[in-house]
């Protein structure tokens, strides 16, 4: 498949009929290695359920009216994208792509079609990353994001976890063509 562009994709709001979508995301995003565990099949299955409505439930805690996107690509969905919405942000609460569909563009894209969103509304892009994804660290490090400013996180500090923004004042090259558009 080739590269992604920014025209390429789609988001809409998820809903009822992307249940097995949804669940399949969550297993290949958050649940590496958990068919390892010593559990049998509906221990396992009944696992993934708990983490998955935890999961669920602390994003709308933590960002009242977050809201889940489903990642199109030519009218086929490859991933999922959390977003909430305030007047002083736009934050990424989770995105996360199907296996089949990484390293194609995919988030970069959405991270420039929320970039250019953001910039219309003068406002930063901010999301978490867990200190062992290097693979979105590098990607978001390349788009411009930069480490929160100490004492300016939204975010309460969790171990493992960095908190970045973008915004138009930091001339990011690489969200900034996007925002431009």
């Amino acid at each position: 498949m080739a590269v992604l562009t920014y025209s390429t994709l789609a988001l809409r709001p998820s809903g009822s009929e992307d249940a097995a979508l949804l669940r399949q995301i969550f297993l290949e995003s958050h649940c590496a290695g958990w068919e390892l565990l010593p559990l049998d099949e509906a221990a396992y299955q009944q696992l993934v359920e708990m983490q998955s409505a935890a999961r669920q439930s602390q994003y709308r805690t933590a960002f009242p009216g977050t809201f889940e996107q489903i990642i199109e690509a030519n009218g086929v969905p490859v991933g999922s994208c959390w977003i909430s919405e305030s007047a002083d942000e736009l934050r990424v609460v989770d995105l996360a792509v199907l296996t089949a569909h990484r390293r194609q563009g995919v988030a970069t894209a959405v991270l420039r079609r929320l970039g250019a969103q953001a910039a219309a509304e003068n406002k930063p892009v901010r999301l978490s990353v867990w200190q062992d994804n290097l693979a979105a660290q590098e990607l978001y490090r390349s788009l411009g994001f930069r480490p929160v400013p100490a004492g300016q996180e939204r975010m309460v500090a969790t171990a493992g976890y960095s908190e970045l923004e973008w915004s138009v004042g930091m001339h990011s090259v690489a969200m900034q063509a996007v925002a431009d558009d």
